[in-house]
């Protein structure tokens, strides 16, 4: 979060690519820790260099956009410049910078134009960008792709997504031989696709604790309940689920947390906190019992009291044992409670909209 005393704003032309970029000039200002400080002179020759038709200037201006950046003049005068933070502008910078043949900002585009994010939401545009990126090499484009491909509803480009996988999965590219093999399996790939075990096995034991969050979390689920063609294993679910969840996946954070409580309750508080730091409601509302009652560790009425407002705070109905548990604390004890939670609330709101530009 950036907070600048205002003083005049400005726009950087980049007259050769037919935009600018906007900023701020000022004296003060004051950022968070994870924000980064350059010295006003990598601003300004990044912006020289950009203007002379660099492309890896143009993506390190994209990428102090999307992590934001505070520019400071080391020669101690009180003055900084601090780049506006906007989805479009970085998504002109990647124009410009694709248009001199940066691969990574083809990848950027498509994810662009695929989440709708500083442009209208397109699939065609994001498949045809994520296309010239995977010509071009990049795995994690041509993993988008194929993931894309195989969720339409055309049965010969869905074929493509999954030929595309198995020769991301067969070149060593983990999060591939992850979906690679958990689309052979029954019940979980495509309806046109025969159905392999074994293959699907080999390929989702071989990617190891790696891949993509949600399909770690979805395979986890399968193999914990099995099905009529899948065998229960609850072995390989619980390695899913502690990979998805070391990968901030905050649902299997919590099942984790449910798995540790009865062995390891220092553990499952650790998983619960969190997915709960995540928004992720049950946690907060678990937490908020479990402190309450004293039930795996000692009872804590402020830790109770926090979780339950942080529950509340999001929908859900626990005024009453947020009532409970401000009988066991004083007015002092609630007053500052009360603070703090507002100020949680409004930093996950921030990270929220953080997030969203991604």
């Amino acid at each position: 979060m950036i907070n600048a005393k205002q003083i005049t704003m400005r726009s950087i032309p980049l007259d050769a690519f037919g935009f600018s970029i906007p900023a701020i000039d000022c004296e003060l200002v004051e950022c968070s820790a994870d924000i980064p400080q350059e010295s006003l002179v990598t601003l300004n020759a990044c912006i020289r260099e950009a203007a002379e038709g660099q492309a890896a200037a143009l993506m390190k201006l994209a990428s102090w956009y999307t992590t934001g950046a505070v520019f400071i003049n080391k020669l101690g005068q009180p003055s900084f410049t601090v780049l506006t933070l906007s989805q479009e502008t970085a998504v002109c910078l990647w124009e410009a910078a694709a248009a001199l043949g940066d691969i990574e900002a083809r990848y950027q585009l498509g994810c662009a134009y695929e989440m709708g994010r500083g442009v209208v939401a397109d699939l065609p545009k994001a498949l045809k960008e994520y296309s010239q990126a995977a010509s071009a090499g990049h795995q994690v484009a041509a993993y988008n792709l194929a993931a894309l491909e195989i969720q339409g509803n055309d049965q010969s480009r869905s074929a493509h997504g999954v030929d595309l996988l198995g020769r991301l999965a067969s070149a060593g590219y983990k999060p591939a031989m992850l979906s690679y093999g958990a689309m052979h399996l029954p019940d979980f790939g495509p309806g046109w696709l025969k159905p392999d075990l074994v293959k699907a096995l080999k390929w989702i034991d071989a990617a190891g604790s790696t891949g993509p969050s949600e399909v770690q979390h979805s395979l986890a689920i399968l193999f914990n309940s099995g099905t009529e063609n899948v065998p229960r294993d609850q072995a390989r679910a619980i390695y899913l689920f502690e990979a998805s969840a070391q990968q901030e996946h905050a649902h299997s954070q919590h099942i984790m947390g449910i798995f540790n409580l009865e062995q390891n309750p220092n553990a499952a508080i650790k998983w619960f906190e969190a997915a709960a730091s995540r928004g992720f409601v049950d946690s907060q509302v678990i937490l908020a019992l479990i402190y309450a009652k004293g039930q795996k560790v000692p009872q804590d009425a402020e830790q109770a009291y926090w979780w339950a407002r942080i529950a509340e705070s999001n929908g859900e109905a626990v005024s009453s044992l947020v009532s409970e548990v401000a009988t066991q604390l004083c007015t002092a004890q609630i007053e500052k409670l009360e603070m703090q939670v507002r100020r949680f609330v409004q930093n996950s709101q921030i990270v929220s909209q953080k997030e969203d530009r991604k």
